[in-house]
């Protein structure tokens, strides 16, 4: 094992993550022209060393409830973590990986080509190990950065969001409540600033969930979701700032692996970090 600079540290486990890239590329380039294809997969194996520090910790993640509908599967949340993704962003592919903390909660999800409309997320904590910062990044340029503030029951309250997208310079604060199983059931969210329009109105934004536990969406149907794990239940705060509590994936995915967790996010109802359409998710599970 190989100590890295934030806590993390580098293990076997890495080797089925450049395969999973690698093999996926070369997939991929079977619908290019050979040279194109020749650029793809030298840009895929470059991905698989300047990420090899997204490895996993030996401390477990934060106990999350394991209770769910009697019709889903139980497994150990704590002992798989997301890995590695590859999504469908602006017309391309484009393949991130995931780093944690000693504390097992996420550190960064980092994407090959970060960039304009394609940013990188960092986690930042206090000393209780509570989310403190979540910011989207272009290289070291802080796109959208939220701060937060929590209750007496450890529960994130408030989120000051500043944005910066495009050249606009724009800030909102979101009040936030929960129901008793600890889920976001409503936001009040007020512009205070905006350096190129009025302000916009105050936002009321709620969230409610089936008798299943899964996320009410317009136009998407319940009995659209399958009864497998819906991996944002890995951690609570990949569930916290996607404003998502569903017990099960929106859709029957095409394959899972033997936990019951999706190997793919597709069709879906919901974002999932930077993209709706998610290709290929990969797991380490201990």
């Amino acid at each position: 094992m190989i100590q890295l600079m934030y806590g993390g540290t580098i293990d076997a486990n890495l080797i089925s993550i450049k395969v999973l890239i690698v093999t996926y590329t070369i997939n991929t380039c079977q619908m290019f022209h050979p040279y194109s294809c020749i650029r793809i997969l030298r840009v895929s194996i470059l991905i698989c060393f300047v990420f090899t520090a997204c490895t996993k910790d030996d401390v477990s993640a934060d106990k999350i409830s394991t209770s769910i509908s009697e019709n889903a599967n139980t497994i150990d949340l704590s002992a798989c973590k997301l890995r590695s993704i590859i999504q469908d962003v602006g017309d391309q592919n484009q393949a991130a990986l995931f780093s944690y903390n000693k504390a097992g909660n996420p550190y960064s999800v980092l994407y090959a080509n970060n960039g304009t409309g394609n940013p990188n997320h960092y986690f930042i904590y206090d000393s209780k190990n509570r989310l403190r910062e979540y910011d989207k990044r272009y290289a070291t340029f802080n796109v959208e950065q939220h701060k937060y503030g929590y209750n007496a029951s450890n529960q994130i309250v408030t989120d000051s969001m500043v944005s910066r997208e495009a050249g606009v310079h724009y800030e909102s604060v979101s009040t936030i409540e929960y129901d008793a199983m600890g889920r976001i059931i409503k936001e009040t969210i007020v512009n205070t600033f905006n350096d190129s329009a009025p302000l916009d109105r105050t936002r009321r934004p709620t969230y409610t969930y089936d008798s299943r536990g899964n996320l009410a969406v317009a136009l998407w149907k319940s009995s659209s979701y399958d009864y497998k794990i819906n991996p944002l239940r890995q951690n609570t705060v990949f569930q916290f700032i996607h404003r998502n509590y569903s017990m099960n994936n929106a859709a029957v995915q095409a394959k899972y692996n033997s936990r019951g967790l999706p190997l793919s996010a597709h069709p879906s109802n919901d974002y999932f970090f930077n993209s709706g359409v998610t290709y290929s998710i990969a797991y380490d599970c201990l």
